[in-house]
Formats: structure tokens, sequence, C-alpha cells
């Protein structure tokens, strides 16, 4: 999770510095995709881990 946001912010600070702009629109945009990403991959986990508590609980 650290390291997708990491990636992320990472990313988003390259294009920024490329871009020339004065507003951290790409920097933010590229953070906020990221946590977005991280939550998701936890989301499947999460769910992933529910569904072999079921099968274990059934078997």
């Amino acid at each position: 999770m650290f390291g997708v946001i990491g990636l992320g912010i990472w990313a988003g600070m390259e294009v920024q510095k490329r871009s020339g702009m004065k507003f951290p629109l790409w920097l933010l945009l590229f953070i906020f995709i990221s946590i977005a990403i991280a939550f998701y991959q936890l989301y499947l986990l999460i769910k992933a881990d529910e569904r072999d508590e079921q099968q274990n609980k059934k078997s």
C-alpha cells in the first residue's frame, strides 16, 4: 500500500517538474489516483480473505 502511494507521489512530482505549472495539479492527481488504487487493492485482499474463511468453515 505504501509502495503504491509512494510511487504515485514520485510519478506526480516528476510529471509536475516537467510541466512547469505552479499549481501542483499533476502531483495531486497522481496522489489521489495512487490512494484509490491502494484502497482498491486492500478491498480485493480483504474480499479474498473473507472468501477463504468461508470456504474453510464449510470444510
